[in-house]
C-alpha cells in the first residue's frame, strides 16, 4: 500500500524527512538497521537545502512506491529532477547510471556521500563476508569508473585511497 504524505505546516526539509520516513517505514538495511538512517546521514552531509532534500529522498523512487510525480506534487520539478538523476532506473546499466551522475557535479557529491555511508566500517562490519566483498567490489568498480571519466572530487579521491589501503 502506497503511503500518504500529509504534513501540516513545517518547512520543505521537514516535509522531505517525513516523506522519506513514511516511504521507508519498515525497511531495514543489509545490517538490519532501520533504512531511514542511511538517507538521513547522507542528508546531513549537504549544506544546500535543495541538496539536503534530494539527499534524504535519494532512494525513495528506487526502493519504495513513491514516484517522481509524487515528488513534483510535494516539492517541485527541480527536486524531482535531482532525485531522478540520483535514481538508477530498472533497465539502466550501472555504468550508464554512474556516467550520468558524473555530468552533474553537485549531485555527484550526494552520490559520493551515499557511497561513503554505504562503505562505512560501522555498516560493513555487520554484513556477511560474501555480501561485504560483493559490495566492496561494486563500489570500487564504480569509483574507478568515475575517475576514468575524469571526475575531480576530493571525496572520490578519499574513497579510492581507502581501497588502496585495503578499505
Amino acid at each position: 500500500m502506497k503511503p500518504t504524505f500529509t504534513l501540516c505546516g513545517g518547512n520543505r526539509i521537514d516535509k522531505a524527512i517525513f516523506l522519506a520516513t513514511q516511504a521507508h517505514m519498515g525497511q531495514l538495511d543489509k545490517a538490519g538497521n532501520p533504512y531511514i538512517l542511511h538517507p538521513l546521514r547522507v542528508m546531513l552531509t549537504q549544506k544546500d537545502r535543495e541538496l539536503q532534500i534530494a539527499a534524504v529522498l535519494h532512494d525513495v523512487v528506487e526502493d519504495t512506491e513513491v514516484t517522481l510525480e509524487d515528488i513534483v506534487r510535494e516539492f517541485d520539478p527541480n527536486i524531482a529532477n535531482m532525485v531522478d538523476i540520483l535514481t538508477r532506473k530498472k533497465n539502466q546499466s550501472r555504468r550508464n547510471y554512474i556516467k550520468n551522475i558524473t555530468h552533474h557535479p553537485v549531485l555527484l557529491s550526494v552520490k559520493l556521500q551515499d557511497m561513503k555511508d554505504n562503505l562505512s566500517p560501522n555498516r560493513m562490519y555487520h554484513l556477511a563476508s560474501e555480501v561485504r566483498e560483493r559490495l566492496l567490489a561494486k563500489y570500487k568498480k564504480d569509483l574507478l569508473y568515475m575517475k576514468s571519466l575524469g571526475c575531480k572530487n576530493e571525496l572520490l579521491d578519499e574513497l579510492l585511497h581507502r581501497f588502496e589501503k585495503g578499505a
